[in-house]
């Protein structure tokens, strides 16, 4: 068994260490568990996609678990560059940016829904 030293940027740290992050806790749970049942509930009420309740829904099952995915995309980052593989900040970068697009595609398709008539 190896010991590993995760070496964080002090906004990292500062998250983890606030109440902040029984926020997005809260949230990642809500939005994992009961985002899905709404939207069902909301689907056979007949409720359209431009209703803000649906687009709350599509937005918290998308973008509240981003933050964690980027956090264990930071600790596992420094977990392999102890163990020596190379080319892991290649594909950190490679899942930033995908992360990214996905959080911009997901914010487009919330606003379209929204002003379209």
């Amino acid at each position: 068994m190896e010991n590993v030293e995760v070496k964080l940027s002090n906004q990292w740290v500062k998250f983890a260490k606030s109440p902040f992050v029984v926020a997005v806790t809260a949230l990642t749970c809500l939005s994992l568990a009961f985002g899905p049942v709404f939207l069902f509930q909301l689907g056979k009420t007949g409720v359209s996609y431009g209703d803000p309740r649906v687009i709350l829904c599509f937005a918290a099952v998308f973008l509240v678990p981003l933050v964690y995915i980027r956090f264990a995309a930071l600790c596992l980052t420094q977990v392999r560059t102890s163990a020596g593989e190379n080319g892991v900040r290649d594909e950190t970068k490679k899942l930033g940016s995908i992360l990214l697009w996905m959080a911009l595609i997901v914010a487009a398709l919330a606003i379209y829904l929204v002003i379209r008539p």
